[in-house]
């Protein structure tokens, strides 16, 4: 079995072992990948039972009697065992100049918008297919050549013939690095384009590499949870990659050079893997948000803390009811040094929080929509949780806790974006066309995304105007509004029983309604996406017709209903 399929596929092989010093060291079985993880199981009459339990390897070689021949790194000797961090495929050093990896659910993102044009058997061509990527990036380990490319195969299946497209990225450098190196170079790329996706990507196929020489290897990390292209469509993707198209160099300079990539960065794309208890998830991302704001904030947020109101007003009562009573004087000095003792600096996780909002997008902070009151039942719920304390949640909080937590996690992704580059634009834009789990569990508000973003217009009515409209749940269907010149729409139901009319007739064209009520086509319109506000009211409008009237228009009322 190849060791490039040991990612999704465990493999096993009797190997003879060797130190690096080209000794025999013994006969065992060579476990690559599994629940297990990744060893060699000694014969207990091997030399390794006098060796003591730590003993390290920086590298050893494996070899089966097929003349398969697997290089190890970075083993430690336990019981009969020695546990492996990576596996080479062929006999090498620690010494290489490229990896490449392939990861999961990159393939379908950047070529997303690819397609075939063309007649089988005669002549195909792909249209939208994605330029190759080669930029030299500044990172805190020197210049960087990262590359993406699609690796394009032919199969022959009957008289068919199947075309796969894979997406490589591959990361170059001048000084030779060793393999750990190569394994944290991928880790890295796995976490910006996480956060990127808004869905975990791991590693699926990796070499490494020094000139034409490549290697297929195997290194310790996260289980990949599926093969690229499992059939949920690129609209999952939090990012569109067009908005990624030419600026690759930018945003990946920014990643490595951010303050915030070694952990908080981390840790929200290492929380989009976790799929456990709800009560440690919301902990972990309001965990991230709590550093990000402190760092956001810095020194700016400190604030000094004193004894509340509360703890000075039930001190005053103690000191009234003592038996030897203090003069006031007395009093008012005990008070004040009890003040002068415990009051401290502190860094408000609520003041940080406000302060990192106030300087976000408004556009954003609408769409995303943590109000007052939903903040407090985070702050209050993290509390509770960190002092192992009971949580004191109405039943609707307890439901709500999920759509916050979601909350918090499209809110950290997007300050990871903006730290990357990506502007508040870019980001309103893919939220409003995406299916992403993030964005659809947070529930995003739809109307502040539609007016952010200019997707829709707004109209506003009186109380009168909008308490006479027959909306249900908030929306308006297939009905009709009238316009005069310079004034707004009015809600028309003579007009709107007409169309319903006609809709039972498959007649839905605006050219349809103007015949109907003996109008010229040109006085009626579709409304694109539209709102009617009345304060915090709002009602959506889908599927609406606009008729431009005028004094001199004939009154709805002396339309035939049943016009043809």
């Amino acid at each position: 079995m190849s060791i490039a399929n040991t990612f999704s596929v465990p493999a096993e092989f009797d190997v003879d072992v060797y130190g690096d010093s080209g000794a025999l060291l013994g006969n065992a079985r060579l476990r690559v990948g599994g629940p297990s993880g990744t060893s060699l199981t000694f014969r207990r009459t091997a030399a390794f039972h006098e060796l003591d339990d730590g003993t390290p390897f920086d590298r050893l070689l494996a070899k089966t009697v097929e003349g398969q021949v697997f290089t190890l790194f970075h083993c430690q000797y336990h019981s009969y065992r020695v546990y492996i961090a990576q596996v080479i495929g062929g006999e090498t050093t620690d010494a290489f100049t490229e990896v490449s990896v392939r990861f999961t659910r990159l393939t379908e993102w950047f070529l997303s918008g690819q397609r075939i044009r063309g007649e089988p058997g005669e002549a195909l061509a792909w249209e939208g297919r994605p330029d190759d990527v080669n930029v030299e990036v500044n990172t805190p380990y020197g210049m960087l050549e990262v590359r993406i490319t699609v690796e394009t195969s032919l199969r022959p299946s009957g008289d068919d013939t199947v075309v796969t497209d894979q997406v490589w990225v591959s990361v170059g450098a001048a000084t030779p690095f060793r393999i750990a190196d190569a394994r944290e170079r991928c880790r890295e790329l796995s976490i910006f384009l996480t956060i990127l996706l808004g869905q975990p990507v791991d590693i699926l196929e990796m070499t490494v590499g020094s000139g034409i020489a490549r290697h297929h290897a195997w290194v310790q990390y996260f289980k990949p949870e599926t093969e690229d292209g499992d059939g949920r469509g690129w609209s999952r993707f939090l990012m569109r990659r067009a908005f990624v198209d030419g600026r690759w160099k930018v945003l990946l300079e920014n990643y490595y050079q951010s303050a915030f990539r070694m952990i908080s960065w981390t840790r929200v794309a290492g929380m989009l893997r976790y799929d456990g208890f709800w009560e440690f998830r919301f902990f972990g991302y309001v965990s991230v948000l709590d550093g990000v704001v402190k760092l956001k904030a810095g020194d700016v947020a400190t604030e000094v803390i004193g004894p509340s109101k509360a703890a000075i007003h039930a001190l005053r009562g103690v000191l009234a009811t003592m038996t030897e009573p203090l003069s006031p004087v007395q009093a008012e000095e005990v008070i004040s040094r009890v003040r002068q003792a415990f009051t401290r600096e502190s860094v408000s996780f609520g003041g940080c929080y406000r302060r990192a909002v106030d300087a976000t997008d408004q556009g954003v902070v609408d769409a995303i929509n943590i109000t007052h009151g939903e903040f407090k039942v985070i702050k209050e719920t993290r509390d509770a949780i960190a002092h192992g304390d009971n949580m004191a949640l109405s039943e609707k909080a307890f439901d709500d806790i999920p759509r916050l937590t979601n909350k918090v996690a499209l809110l950290l992704s997007y300050w990871a974006m903006q730290d990357f580059g990506i502007t508040a634009g870019e980001f309103l834009d893919c939220l409003h066309q995406t299916h992403n789990p993030l964005a659809m569990g947070a529930c995003v508000d739809r109307v502040a995304l539609d007016r952010a973003r200019d997707h829709a217009e707004f109209h506003v009515f009186t109380d009168s105007a909008f308490d006479a409209l027959p909306a249900s749940r908030g929306l308006l269907l297939h009905v009709c509004f009238t316009q005069r010149p310079g004034e707004g729409i009015e809600y028309s139901d003579a007009y709107s029983a007409i169309v319903k009319t006609l809709m039972k007739q498959g007649k839905l064209a605006p050219a349809d309604l103007a015949e109907a009520i003996g109008f010229s086509p040109d006085r009626v319109k579709m409304s694109g996406p539209a709102y009617i506000e009345c304060g915090k009211r709002v009602v959506e409008l889908v599927w609406v017709y606009i008729v431009a009237i005028d004094d001199m228009s004939p009154p709805p009322l002396e339309q035939d209903a049943d016009a043809p």
